[in-house]
């Protein structure tokens, strides 16, 4: 699939069978490309700073931070059963 092709697949709308209103086909989709498009400087900064600490990966966070924070939300009594995060 080319550009433009796909560039038309994303402007393509439906109709919707329970109200009737026009709706992008893929939003999902859409809003996937608009995500990339907009943050696509930001997506390969580590490879600009080659000599400092930046990770190319979220490893440290995933195994460092969010486990610290899942555990204390884990523990924190003030908590009900639908506000905590299993």
């Amino acid at each position: 699939m080319g550009i433009l092709q796909a560039n038309q697949e994303l402007k393509k709308k439906s109709i919707s069978s329970a109200t009737g209103e026009l709706h992008y086909t893929h939003p999902r989709i859409r809003a996937t490309y608009r995500n990339i498009r907009l943050n696509l400087s930001y997506l390969f900064t580590y490879k600009n700073y080659k000599h400092s600490l930046i990770s190319n990966t979220t490893n440290t966070l995933e195994g460092g931070l969010f486990s610290y924070m899942k555990n204390m939300i884990i523990l924190d009594r003030g908590l009900s059963k639908n506000m905590k995060l299993n």
